[in-house]
């Protein structure tokens, strides 16, 4: 068995990305789901004259970006904080494909890389092949996959992002760590999520020494913070932006059903896996080091999420990044419980 485990199990798995994706891919959903979808504001035109109708504003501002960025004049178009999110669109326009079908080749190819190193990170912390199996099929056949993941957004990419950032973090690679939370700013800024995760990955390693620690932890912030600068300094429209909390926003999202069930189908059986792994973990002191910092992933993950109905409209896309850090903690419960029945 070579580095991977298991190239089938992989390759067999992108088939099944493709096979999930293919259902919404481009936003062209079938008729079934256009009862349930398509009602924001916003239209689509491929580059064949298709139109589609209600698009949601940031796969609008996404698509539209791409079309910038292979320099049509489109610039009084973008708006922020979408704008602040270039790296996707940017790649995207490399591609001789429609804009949208560009955007959604590329969200794709992110989400397998992320399962390859989800696999690659479940490999590190000594998990079955058979739990890897089941984790990474929770991952692949999920809703945010069906849902969100070949429509227009960026949030793929950010998955995918957040998975490798996290095997690096495993496999002590902080030097590269430091490039890809640099880098991932311009995917999406929720990349953040990682350096509360090396945080607490350094309280309980034993390398590099304290002060190293510091420093790294000092220079992701800067790479945060110097990136967050740079992309407003460049970007065509350079404005003040925050999502602040109102009450407003709260109580429209508490009013709407769909914020519950977002969560719910969104966060799926690896929130729960997760859960219980926490609940197992708190007397395991010496299994604290490689997955208390997965748990302090996805605090502030959730953390985010409450934080979203404040702000903006919540959906599920705001507890998706989680999978990064619940998909490994769902093959150590599944680990957990193969073991028990073995011993009885």
């Amino acid at each position: 068995m070579n580095r991977l485990g298991s190239p089938f199990w992989l390759l067999l798995f992108l088939g099944g990305l493709i096979l999930v994706t293919s259902v919404r891919f481009d936003y062209l959903d079938p008729e079934w789901l256009q009862q349930i979808t398509g009602e924001d504001e916003f239209s689509y035109t491929f580059d064949n004259g298709t139109v589609i109708e209600g698009l949601p504003p940031d796969v609008y501002q996404y698509t539209t970006a791409v079309r910038y960025f292979r320099g049509y004049d489109l610039a009084d178009e973008l708006r922020v904080p979408f704008v602040y999110r270039p790296m996707l669109p940017i790649l995207a326009s490399f591609l001789p494909f429609d804009p949208m079908t560009s955007l959604n080749i590329l969200n794709v190819a992110f989400l397998w890389g992320g399962l390859i190193f989800l696999w690659l990170t479940m490999m590190e912390l000594r998990i079955s092949l058979n739990s890897r199996i089941i984790s990474s099929a929770l991952y692949v056949f999920s809703f945010p996959v069906f849902y969100y993941g070949a429509i227009g957004y960026v949030d793929p990419a950010l998955v995918g992002i957040l998975c490798f950032g996290v095997w690096q973090i495993i496999t002590g690679r902080y030097k590269s760590l430091l490039a890809t939370i640099f880098l991932g700013v311009l995917i999406k800024e929720t990349v953040v999520l990682l350096i509360p995760v090396i945080l607490v990955w350094f309280i309980f390693s034993s390398s590099p020494s304290n002060k190293m620690k510091i420093t790294w932890i000092i220079l992701y912030g800067l790479a945060f913070l110097l990136m967050m600068f740079l992309v407003r300094w460049w970007s065509p429209h350079s404005v003040p932006h925050a999502w602040l909390p109102t009450l407003d926003i709260l109580i429209a999202n508490l009013s709407r059903p769909r914020t519950y069930i977002a969560f719910a189908i969104t966060a799926g059986v690896p929130f729960f896996a997760a859960l219980i792994a926490a609940w197992l973990l708190r007397k395991e002191t010496l299994l604290w080091p490689n997955w208390l910092p997965l748990i302090a992933g996805l605090v502030i993950t959730c953390a985010l999420f409450l934080y979203s109905m404040l702000s903006a409209y919540s959906d599920g896309r705001f507890i998706w990044p989680a999978y990064a850090f619940t998909i490994p903690l769902t093959g150590f419960v599944i680990d957990y419980f193969l073991k028990s029945r073995d011993k009885l």
